[in-house]
């Protein structure tokens, strides 16, 4: 699962200021899907799905990972490539859905890819990939060199607080894994089922972008479904073995295409197919937000997928329920930012708000 590298929150005086945002981020890559952001003190550093062009071998159209800071999450400067498609030997195409870990006890950061480990040309398997750093930036080392660790799309790590490591993949599967045997030491379970048919995550659609985190001691567990255009929603549990619980307001951000928009609560002239593949961060205000990328409309555009782009809102927490809610932001945004705001230390493994 994808474990959020957060903790424990103690107060922090900050001279009141405004933060401003707006979907998409026209400031940051051209290009990028999958969107993930981890912050390390006051600087954010994304990663994601980037394609180098069209019309290309498979080889070059996917150049591999790179990483992207900022201190604001508006002006994005690109810092480099993480891991190079050339490096993956097992792969030729399609490298996706990459996340960074940070590892409270191992003080490492894991990097964690997605990329086509079946040569035939007519068969797409996915394989999760693996490298590791010892500061954020990197260089990062390639443990996958021969082949990955296991099949599948969208592997998302979380480490629990009581020692034990874990792996999420697309379809609700969830399993422990062993960072140093590069193995998974259990069987992928099913955690959740798809929705009915006609839902948000009817069970004929596509269930993936898994993330998985602990906020003040509860599991919550969110995924991305493709049913009505691309949306998010969450689950809970009080033991990462479950039972599993959906959120009953779900799904609480995303984009409709235009047949789902009466539906989903939306106006048509939203300016989005979709948004999603949601990943929550530790924000500018030192709460959780969600980074997605969000694929806009473009007149005749022939493909929704011509630039896709980073988008970003903060989610709400009820303080009484624990319920989290958001909501698709498409508007320029103003946060005021209290003077006095909860301050993480950057890293850990949970997230615990007064």
């Amino acid at each position: 699962m994808k474990t959020i590298a957060l903790s424990i929150l103690a107060a922090a005086t900050l001279h009141a200021a405004d933060f401003t945002w707006s979907n998409p981020c026209t400031t940051g890559p051209d290009w990028i899907r999958d969107c993930f952001i981890l912050r390390v003190d006051d600087t954010y550093y994304l990663t994601g799905t980037t394609r180098d062009g069209t019309g290309k071998p498979a080889k070059d159209k996917w150049p591999g990972f790179f990483l992207w800071k900022s201190t604001d999450l508006k002006d994005w400067k690109k810092l480099g490539p993480i891991i190079t498609n050339e490096q993956v030997t097992w792969s030729d195409e399609f490298f996706w859905a990459p996340e960074i870990r940070y590892h409270p006890t191992r003080k490492k950061y894991y990097f964690t890819f997605n990329a086509d480990s079946d040569p035939s040309p007519d068969k797409r398997s996915m394989g999760m990939g693996l490298a590791v750093a010892d500061v954020v930036t990197g260089p990062y080392t390639l443990l996958t060199t021969e082949k990955p660790i296991t099949n599948n799309n969208d592997a998302s790590l979380f480490f629990d607080d009581d020692g034990k490591d874990y792996l999420a993949q697309t379809g609700f599967n969830l399993a422990p894994i062993c960072l140093d045997k590069l193995e998974l030491t259990g069987p992928k379970l099913k955690i959740l089922q798809g929705g009915a048919p006609g839902a948000w995550d009817d069970a004929k659609a596509i269930n993936e972008g898994s993330c998985l985190f602990k906020i003040n001691g509860v599991y919550h567990y969110f995924w991305s479904s493709n049913a009505w255009g691309y949306f998010v929603g969450y689950a809970t549990a009080t033991s990462v073995d479950g039972p599993w619980t959906k959120n009953p307001a779900n799904p609480i951000w995303g984009a409709a295409k235009p047949e789902f928009r009466a539906k989903a609560g939306q106006p048509d002239n939203l300016p989005f197919n979709e948004v999603g593949h949601g990943t929550p961060f530790i924000g500018p205000d030192k709460r959780l937000w969600i980074a997605g990328h969000g694929h806009t409309i473009h007149g005749d555009a022939p493909h929704p997928y011509n630039s896709p782009r980073l988008c970003i809102d903060p989610l709400q927490i009820d303080p009484e329920t624990g319920a989290i809610s958001s909501r698709l932001s498409v508007n320029p945004q103003v946060m005021k930012l209290t003077a006095t705001v909860p301050k993480p230390s950057t890293l850990g493994s949970s997230v615990s708000y007064p």
